[in-house]
């Protein structure tokens, strides 16, 4: 026993390398292929700054000022490619989406985005999310140079992408009236509570907020990040020079059913957990640092955990959400079970098969055999979750 944990502890203490490093028995080797939602990705208007990861990444509060992140419709052009020098070749195309409808099939090649490059080349990737994002306009066209792969021909189309998303839309107004000054910001965010380490993709806004509001918002959701049977909950704030001048005093439940309605957030003057500060007229209460972390977890291990599986850093709250979780007894292995059961790590593979086979991949460090394979798709159909499915194959592989 001593033996494993020297093991454990001298893997956990070396750099991440590339995502093959296996760490706790887990090969952590996830190909090279863009997920299936958008190009695969979540597409937002052009000239947006928005992350690369399918979800919209939490801003950390912390010192710096928070990150901006706009209400931008996602756009879904439905494949999954596979970068190459010579552009993105189409893996899969999922049936009724834009590309379909756009002609699009598999092993055509997407040379260009509005004239950009795309594929792996000079060291690099550019990828075709990417420059979707960047040149789709407000009504989800964007300008596609395909090659066909059956006549080799080249092909110009204007392509109009989907929108899949959940709307969940409404106001923010301030109980007390007052003007917000220059430089608020408004944060709107819908969190899973039953399983709160998983965040949910397009759940959260964060928007300038100045003057007396109302303000509004708008969320668009995957709605694959939605489970009927977990709990979510709405909350809300305003910070301004990293303090929170005014909070949601109780997070507003909202079922999976009522996501479409309208919400109108009141928001009350915060409580300070510190010196109350007077700014304004304004009680403030300070915003958290980076988040204080308890107990003996390993954040470096849980950091090399979401890079390895989601190839991306965890928010500030996934990271305490992890924490409790490991708190209560679970291993590292179970947070990279619980991250491969998620929506996240799922979408990065068009098909069932390929899903369990990387799963297979990942807990056993070996490639499956198609029989394997088929025998796993159809205990995940059967178990009705691609949780259950991969505890039953970690409880066979102990």
């Amino acid at each position: 026993m001593r033996s494993a944990l020297l093991f454990v502890a001298c893997l956990l203490s070396v750099a991440p390398s590339a995502l093959g490093q296996s760490w706790l028995g887990f090969n952590a080797a996830v190909p090279k292929v863009a997920p299936g939602y958008g190009s695969g990705v979540s597409v937002a208007t052009p000239g947006v700054a928005t992350t690369p990861i399918p979800g919209v990444a939490t801003p950390s509060f912390t010192s710096v000022a928070p990150t901006l992140v706009p209400t931008t419709r996602p756009w879904k052009l439905g494949v999954v490619v596979r970068n190459t020098d010579i552009g993105a070749i189409v893996q899969t195309v999922e049936p009724n989406s834009a590309a379909q409808v756009a002609g699009i099939i598999p092993g055509d090649n997407i040379i260009a985005v509005s004239g950009t490059r795309i594929g792996e080349f000079d060291g690099r990737v550019v990828d075709i999310g990417e420059e979707i994002k960047r040149y789709v306009d407000g009504s989800g066209r964007v300008p596609l140079l395909i090659q066909d792969s059956r006549t080799k021909g080249l092909r110009a189309s204007v392509v109009t992408l989907a929108s899949a998303a959940t709307s969940l839309s409404g106001t923010v107004s301030i109980a007390d009236r007052s003007s917000l000054p220059p430089g608020s910001v408004l944060t709107v965010q819908l969190q899973n509570l039953t399983r709160p380490f998983y965040e949910v993709a397009g759940g959260k806004a964060v928007l300038k907020a100045e003057g007396t509001g109302p303000f509004r918002f708008d969320l668009f959701i995957d709605p694959r990040y939605l489970t009927p049977t977990d709990q979510y909950q709405l909350t809300s704030l305003v910070s301004w020079n990293n303090q929170v001048l005014y909070t949601l005093r109780q997070p507003l439940l909202v079922p999976v059913q009522a996501i479409n309605q309208q919400y109108n957030l009141l928001l009350d003057r915060a409580v300070s957990t510190a010196a109350a500060t007077p700014t304004g007229g304004v009680v403030t209460a300070s915003l958290p640092a980076s988040p204080s972390l308890p107990g003996q977890v390993n954040t470096d291990a849980l950091n090399q955990v979401f890079v390895s599986l989601l190839g991306r850093q965890p928010s500030s709250r996934e990271l305490i959400a992890w924490q409790e979780y490991m708190q209560q007894g679970h291993t590292l292995n179970d947070v990279a079970a619980k991250i491969m059961a998620s929506p996240q790590f799922r979408e990065r593979y068009a098909t069932d098969q390929a899903y369990v086979q990387q799963v297979i991949q990942t807990l056993t460090g070996k490639l499956a055999t198609s029989n394997d394979v088929n025998y796993w798709v159809g205990r995940m159909q059967t178990l009705g979750s691609p949780e259950k499915m991969i505890a039953e194959l970690t409880a066979q592989k102990r």
